[in-house]
């Protein structure tokens, strides 16, 4: 696809990424800082809006983020539409791709709030980060993965693996905090990483002690920060995407190989600074990719969600009633209990063979998906 720079154009955000398009257009943006109508820019005084009109098609991408109508520029990349529709663009030349089913109701939201009538838009949710788990480990082999054959037969050297960065979301230094009372640190491999943005955010270890006072005493958090769970995967840290975050690839297989499960904290738990959204991310799927079994540490009905997918969660090896709690640190908490009954009894090798049907069906999904794809950008742009 030919990229639309128009401000910061990111790759990672892209369709293009993923499948073997033509020469179609494609937007894929990170940020709000873009403070004129991408309409105005003069990108498209370049033949871009007859070619759109008349052969070709757009792409609109905002995938690595839900699209909340509050987000200025997911609110600008809607309205581009609508203008474009206005400049003669056919509505169903605009292909949106949004890793959720909220980009349909943002766009219903934005139309209200500018009080314009709702167009034909193809609005497309595709399964980003399951399709880049895909992408990345399995055809472009960025890097090594613990498949099936490798799964049951390793002999790990702790039982569970916790893989943590921004230490102020609600899941994360709480739930280090858990393992530090319940005496479980010596049976994770556990990170609790900061990036550049978290340091600027809180210079200092202590500064986090605000976060989790209701949980532990000043002595006792004094006494945690000098075991304070350094990266194991630093080295990709620093290579993260667009110099903030790790982007979650590459990773260090020896991991998943030296421990039997995960506990995923994901980005979205429904407390706090965090969104109510199921929302699988990079965490989830570099579980599933290396065929790990998992306690997910996430929004109400997480598990639940994922199996509408065909993915199988671990009971009876794990009570998930902790799935259906409502409160998020009760939630937490039932799921800790299952980490450290798992810890204490032993991971039950029968929890591989759900782990290798849910390998096996990120695999299919990620076709199927990029199929579907692909047969859009390649079928006629009559």
């Amino acid at each position: 696809m030919i990229p639309l720079t128009i401000g910061q154009y990111i790759k990672e955000e892209s369709i293009s990424q993923f499948i073997n398009s033509k020469d179609h257009y494609e937007l894929a943006f990170y940020g709000s800082d873009v403070d004129y109508p991408f309409i105005h820019h003069d990108v498209w005084y370049h033949g871009v809006m007859n070619a759109i009109k008349f052969s070709k098609k757009l792409a609109i991408c905002y995938m690595r983020e839900p699209a909340f109508a509050h987000d200025e520029h997911v609110e600008k990349q809607i309205l581009l539409g609508h203008d474009l529709v206005k400049d003669g663009v056919p509505a169903h030349k605009i292909y949106y791709f949004y890793s959720t089913d909220l980009g349909k109701e943002t766009h219903e939201v934005i139309a209200k709030k500018h009080n314009l009538k709702p167009k034909a838009f193809n609005i497309i949710t595709f399964p980003y980060y399951e399709v880049d788990a895909y992408k990345k480990i399995l055809e472009e082999k960025i890097c090594e993965h613990v498949p099936p054959f490798e799964a049951k037969r390793k002999v790990a050297v702790r039982s569970f693996l916790s893989l943590n960065g921004k230490p102020d979301k609600f899941m994360r230094l709480r739930q280090i905090v858990l393992y530090w009372q319940r005496r479980l640190m010596n049976n994770g491999l556990i990170t609790l990483t900061r990036t550049e943005e978290d340091i600027e955010k809180y210079p200092n270890l202590e500064d986090y002690y605000n976060e989790v006072k209701d949980l532990i005493s000043k002595t006792d958090y004094d006494k945690l920060c000098k075991h304070w769970p350094h990266s194991l995967d630093e080295h990709n840290v620093k290579q993260g995407l667009y110099g903030k975050h790790f982007s979650g690839y590459p990773f260090d297989k020896k991991l998943y190989l030296d421990t039997y499960f995960s506990v995923v904290s994901e980005t979205h738990s429904g407390a706090h600074n965090c969104n109510p959204q199921f929302f699988p991310t990079e965490k989830i799927y570099k579980a599933i990719i290396n065929c790990h079994p998992f306690v997910a540490l996430s929004t109400q009905n997480f598990l639940h969600n994922l199996k509408e997918q065909g993915y199988k969660s671990f009971s009876p090896f794990i009570n998930e009633e902790y799935d259906q709690e409502p409160d998020a640190y009760k939630r937490m908490n039932l799921a800790i209990d299952q980490v450290e009954k798992l810890c204490k009894d032993g991971v039950p090798i029968d929890m591989f063979s759900n782990a290798i049907h849910n390998y096996t069906n990120l695999i299919n999904r990620a076709e199927t998906s990029i199929k579907l794809v692909e047969g859009i950008f390649n079928e006629s742009t009559v």
